[in-house]
């Protein structure tokens, strides 16, 4: 393999709610990018308007999903791939170093430290789209639940440091932390919610991310959040 500046690399994302051009508010997007960032690799991002998909963009990925890995191996030779946990284990085969796999393969569900987000996005979205509000405490009952399992994990993992794995943000976190950041801005815009004080470690794991320069460079703004959900909720104004 060549020198990481010379891999042909193109990451579709979704474009932004406000403008169109900017970055949107996809988490699985946001996973990717910030693997990638991590891995020290710098693909062309390209945005993809996901109301008027372009056609280009239809000829790579038919199914219209982001995100969407291109790597140039050849001339007109190109691998393409569609689902988040491919595109990272194919950048993790590409670019051994630095490691972020954890457990056997990328998003390993025997790993604790995978298996305990596993339901977490679920919970938040059937939360968020309830239309009764008569209900939403025990969707909340069900959310917090997921919420205590990361929370425990933190307090009672068996390395040191501010991320789930140690020292360093990995591949499990770069799948937990656009999910908290959508629940923490949109619950509290939409719902009134905030991630209770009960699980401080959390509030500290995100607070520890939002230190780093990768999720700086990789953050889209709380309107995006609140734009990208607010359409799914009734009675809900965007202004």
């Amino acid at each position: 393999m060549g020198d990481l500046e010379d891999l042909d690399l193109t990451l579709y994302v979704k474009a932004s709610n406000v403008n169109r051009v900017g970055l949107g508010d996809c988490p699985f997007c946001h996973r990717v990018y910030l693997f990638c960032l991590l891995k020290r690799l710098s693909p062309k991002i390209i945005t993809v308007d996901m109301q008027a998909k372009p056609r280009d963009f239809l000829d790579i990925a038919p199914s219209g999903k982001v995100p969407v890995l291109t790597h140039k191996v050849a001339p007109q030779q190109y691998k393409v791939l569609d689902d988040p946990n491919n595109i990272c284990e194919y950048l993790e085969t590409l670019c051994p170093e630095p490691c972020l796999r954890i457990g056997e393969s990328i998003g390993d569900l025997k790993h604790p430290s995978h298996s305990i987000q596993t339901n977490l996005f679920s919970k938040f979205v059937s939360f968020i789209k309830n239309p009764d509000t008569s209900s939403d405490a025990i969707l909340i009952n069900g959310l917090e639940t997921e919420l205590r399992k990361i929370n425990d994990y933190l307090v009672h993992k068996a390395t040191s440091g501010d991320f789930l794995c140690g020292e360093v943000p990995m591949d499990p976190d770069c799948a937990l932390i656009p999910k908290l950041l959508h629940l923490q801005v949109a619950a509290r815009k939409i719902k009134s919610y905030e991630i209770p004080e009960k699980f401080g470690h959390i509030q500290e794991y995100i607070k520890a991310y939002e230190n780093l320069q990768v999720f700086q460079d990789t953050r889209y703004p709380d309107e995006e959040i609140v734009r990208g959900w607010g359409r799914h909720v009734k009675r809900f104004s965007l202004s």
